[in-house]
């Protein structure tokens, strides 16, 4: 089969995409989160936005915006480097489907430390810890678009488009 047509099957451009993380108040970390949205645009997720874009400005608090919007999201992938996600992944850590759709990427000093509150919630998603090395260079982006991808491939599985694969959907 052709890459173009494994990559119609698996319909990335349908796959509603949102990435979380810090804010104008952590502009290195918020170009960050820009590279993987135009990353992910790159690769076909054509409706990949930041959590502010979804939002807008909301009359309720932004992660409980967040909260009521999660059902207009396929996919949740959160660059936790400051206060705001922890606080959102707080929020959303008591819905089942939040949590099968989030992805998380933090920061390895807060993996490392004891036992917390943050390491708790952290715990309740599938999460990588990084390294200010793999920060700066692409390995976390490159690491969040393969993310995205196994994620697309899943999906497109379980909805049956890749039985001619020999992939069928899970029983």
């Amino acid at each position: 089969m052709q890459a173009e047509q494994f990559a119609r099957r698996l319909q990335r451009e349908t796959l509603r995409v949102v990435v979380l993380g810090p804010g104008k108040a952590q502009p290195c970390d918020l170009k960050k989160r820009k590279q993987i949205v135009c990353r992910l645009r790159d690769q076909g997720y054509t409706q990949a936005i930041k959590g502010e874009n979804l939002l807008g400005t909301p009359e309720t608090p932004l992660h409980l915006a967040l909260l009521s919007a999660l059902d207009e999201i396929d996919l949740l992938l959160v660059l936790n480097t400051g206060v705001a996600p922890l606080v959102e992944l707080t929020t959303i850590s008591t819905d089942y489907r939040a949590r099968q759709i989030t992805k998380v990427w933090s920061k390895r000093e807060y993996t490392e430390a004891g036992r917390s509150t943050p390491a708790d919630v952290l715990s309740m998603f599938d999460n990588w810890p990084f390294s200010p090395e793999e920060f700066e260079s692409c390995e976390l982006v490159e690491s969040v678009v393969a993310t995205a991808e196994r994620f697309c491939v899943s999906k497109a599985q379980r909805e049956g488009r890749l039985t001619s694969l020999g992939l069928p959907p899970p029983m």
